[in-house]
């Protein structure tokens, strides 16, 4: 975000609007053009004959029970400094009335319930609203400023650039939207020391995690509690500030988190870049580390006789034994461990009920291929083999999954061991040749997993350059993929690996091979082992898993 569209150097309104529209339109151009509904502009006639433009959207089969009056943030009421407070504030005071009067002729009924809307600025606003316009039923207050005052810990916390609103920004959309100082302590902006009706309406308070203003709805939430008005409050975890007008926000935080507290060494050396890995996974999944309710056991499996791999066994409280999995962890066959990706492997064991089984194969470049293969194989075959000692049954289904590298460890062991139930291909790196579409277009450093890194991990997991062309190793060069078990591929959609899941279904749908695919939008490679900042993200992933292994 911020090497496409920097602020400008001098902060000029119409700079600022223009950046703004642009970003816009970059961000969600993708989803720009797919609503499927009505949409009809109109004019408000209020006050001085002035028009205040408005569009109304109505989706395909839209119910009449319920309308929104949605204001944007950013302070089409007219904007400040042009049309200081009050004048904003007015509008939308009477367009709200007069839609409130005329709901027939916007598409609702004489019953339909209306309430009001907005983000940031408009949260503001639509607040404002509520306590001027009687009869309203609902708000919706999304990361809404409540307090002029910048004394709160939040707005202390996040003062930073990486969080986008910062006290300089916020006191240049004060000066931009107020005459001075007595403006701000207007008894209509004053949320948090006015008496507050309880017949305001209920109350939806939607709050970033990590945004300057997150403390102002804590604090307007317990005014409007105090005075017995029904609120909720929804915490997006990992968000900053501008997330809901930018779909993909749970990535571009990533990525601002990544950079601003573990930005990657200078030199790629195996020893930082691992100690680095865990440190992430561990800042990031905090809150949810120690949350496993069930049972967590290490065990070693021997493979030769000098050689014994660490495994994991995680089963849930009321664990079902119809299904075992095997799971390996990604981290480009150099880094990541059980322990970087015990909390993603913790939630799915939960949503599914089901025995999960993480193995800590060897790394490279101290082992290379095809060494972490044959690790990965030789569990899999023992523990197939030996169910009921894990926790299965002699009829338990066992499956193998992967995140990364670990989903092409996964793919390629259902091409060695047989009798395998199902696999989990977690945007999974199938070609070591880099020649798809997608392995050109997300190259950018906030794609994270860049060209560079991509030939790092390879030089360390690979011996040279005919380890590539090896079908064990690239498994979409394998000949056959007759009688392989059914397949659910997870892929995030900004990934340079992306159409590497695409092929290998290809491949496998041409076999006759039973797939489900899951593609989670606005995300990066990474976030599958991330869910304590990707939470919408792996929500979703975690769901697809649990219809897919449902299914079997």
């Amino acid at each position: 975000m911020r090497t496409s569209f920097p602020p400008p150097r001098s902060i000029l309104i119409e700079g600022i609007r223009q950046r703004s529209e642009d970003l816009h339109a970059k961000l969600n151009e993708k989803f720009i053009g797919t609503f499927k509904g009505q949409e009809v502009e109109r004019k408000v006639q209020i006050t001085g004959n002035t028009d205040i433009p408005v569009t109304i959207y109505t989706p395909i089969d839209a119910k009449k029970d319920k309308m929104v009056i949605f204001f944007h943030g950013g302070v089409e009421y007219r904007l400040g400094p042009e049309y200081k407070f009050p004048i904003w504030l007015d509008d939308a005071c009477e367009v709200t009335q007069h839609i409130l009067a005329n709901k027939t002729s916007y598409g609702g009924e004489e019953n339909t319930k209306v309430g009001v809307a907005g983000d940031s600025g408009g949260g503001m606003t639509a607040a404002s609203v509520c306590r001027t316009i009687k009869n309203l039923d609902f708000q919706v207050l999304i990361c809404g400023h409540f307090e002029m005052a910048n004394s709160s810990a939040s707005r202390q916390e996040f003062n930073k650039p990486q969080f986008v609103i910062t006290i300089d920004v916020l006191n240049w959309f004060y000066a931009n939207a107020f005459h001075n100082k007595d403006d701000e302590k207007s008894p209509r902006l004053d949320f948090l020391h006015n008496q507050v009706s309880s017949t305001i309406p209920p109350c939806l308070f939607i709050v970033a995690e990590l945004d300057p203003l997150l403390d102002d709805s804590y604090q307007y939430q317990e005014v409007l509690n105090k005075a017995g008005v029904k609120t909720k409050l929804v915490l997006i975890k990992g968000a900053i500030h501008p997330f809901f007008a930018l779909p993909g926000e749970e990535a571009r935080a990533h990525v601002s988190f990544i950079v601003q507290n573990f930005p990657a060494p200078k030199a790629f050396s195996v020893e930082a870049m691992r100690e680095r890995s865990t440190n992430v996974h561990a800042k990031i999944n905090e809150k949810l580390i120690g949350t496993f309710k069930g049972t967590e056991e290490e065990r070693l499996v021997k493979i030769s006789d000098d050689t014994e791999i660490p495994i994991t066994i995680y089963t849930p409280v009321d664990a079902k034994k119809d299904k075992m999995v095997v799971y390996f962890h990604g981290g480009g066959w150099t880094i990541g461990s059980r322990k970087t990706h015990q909390t993603i492997v913790n939630i799915i064991a939960d949503a599914t009920k089901s025995i999960w089984i993480s193995v800590e194969y060897r790394l490279g470049p101290e082992y290379k291929f095809p060494i972490w293969l044959d690790d990965a194989c030789e569990v899999t075959q023992h523990i197939l083999a030996n169910k009921t000692s894990y926790g299965g049954e002699e009829n338990t289904k066992v499956g193998v999954a992967g995140d990364s590298a670990g989903g092409l460890i996964a793919a390629s062991v259902c091409h060695t061991i047989k009798n395998l139930d199902f696999q989990i291909l977690v945007y999974g790196a199938f070609d070591f040749s880099g020649s798809t579409d997608s392995s050109k277009e997300f190259v950018k450093p906030e794609h994270v997993l860049v060209p560079a890194v991509i030939d790092w991990f390879s030089s360390n997991a690979l011996r040279d350059a005919s380890d590539k062309t090896n079908p064990r190793a690239s498994v979409l060069l394998q000949e056959s993929f007759n009688g392989l078990p059914p397949c659910l591929f997870i892929v995030a959609e900004l990934d340079p690996l992306r159409d590497d899941s695409y092929a290998y279904q290809k491949k496998l749908e041409q076999a006759g091979v039973k797939t489900q695919f899951v593609l989670v939008k606005g995300v990066i490679h990474s976030f599958f082992s991330l869910p304590g900042i990707y939470e919408q993200a792996t929500q979703q992933a975690v769901q697809g898993i649990k219809e897919f292994m449902d299914s079997l």
